[in-house]
């Protein structure tokens, strides 16, 4: 509570999860809770290269490192008049799919459906709807359309569609 569904959805209730900061020299106002920020999982260790000036490496004993997918969140950790940081996030796990683009999040149960997908307000003045109450996707088919499209990219860009019977396994 209180968001709709939980653990392996991708539904707010799945995927919304507080992050505890502790950093006594670091943290710009100690014991604030920052509202503003929207980071993903993916975002942790880049942060964490960013705050100890870490770089990454191109490649590790002969063997090409991956570009990392997240961005810090180090500029919400260490001022706390940081700006919302505008992106768009992907979600898919199991069958379970999701893409939050501003304010939007276009969300799926099955992500093989094409008609099984729900469209949020998830922030953007009074009529945020982070509990995912009021399906939107009647009202801006277009918006869905454009969302859906922009999933499905990333989604085969990243080797996660369909899931599972379809992926590519690398060669041996």
């Amino acid at each position: 509570a209180p968001f709709r569904m939980y653990k392996k959805f991708v539904h707010e209730g799945g995927i919304s999860t507080p992050l505890i900061v502790h950093w006594p020299a670091g943290l710009d106002k100690p014991g604030r809770i920052e509202k503003n920020a929207v980071v993903h999982l993916v975002d942790i260790f880049p942060t964490l290269m960013e705050l100890s000036d870490a770089e990454q490496p191109n490649e590790r004993n002969g063997v090409a490192v991956p570009k990392l997918v997240g961005e810090s969140f180090a500029d919400h950790i260490q001022d706390a008049n940081a700006q919302a940081n505008a992106r768009t996030l992907f979600w898919q796990h199991e069958n379970h799919s999701a893409i939050r683009d501003g304010d939007w999040k276009l969300v799926t149960f099955n992500d093989r459906r094409e008609d099984g997908w729900e469209l949020y307000r998830v922030h953007g003045g009074e009529r945020t709807d982070r509990g995912e109450t009021r399906n939107l996707a009647r009202k801006h088919p277009d918006l869905v359309e454009a969302m859906k499209a922009k999933w499905r990219d990333w989604a085969e860009s990243v080797n996660a569609i369909p899931f599972p019977e379809k992926r590519l396994m690398p060669a041996k």
